[in-house]
């Protein structure tokens, strides 16, 4: 489900250091969705040529690695927002 609203009143206008992180993880999703999407694109037009092309093979390995950076750097984005004061206070309230 997508939500849309101002920014600035969703995140609170920067000062929330959790919504600060929610915001960064939301930016890191979307690349993550876009990489992937054009990593099976240029997949599935191999396989269906079923021939070699060196540029394609290149620019798929690249959306692979851009994935796998982008990981990594979610991994670190939301072990950052765990540490947040707020989210500590809040984890309580967490359903399993």
């Amino acid at each position: 489900m997508t939500r849309y609203g101002n920014p600035r009143t969703v995140f609170q206008g920067g000062q929330s250091d959790l919504l600060n992180h929610v915001a960064q993880l939301s930016v890191l999703y979307e690349d993550l969705r876009l990489e992937m999407l054009e990593f099976r694109n240029l997949h599935a037009r191999l396989v269906a040529e079923g021939g070699s092309d060196p540029d394609r093979e290149y620019r798929t390995l690249y959306f692979v690695r851009r994935a796998l950076a982008t990981l990594v750097e979610f991994r670190s984005g939301r072990s950052e927002a765990c540490r947040t004061r707020e989210f500590k206070q809040g984890k309580e309230r967490l359903s399993p």
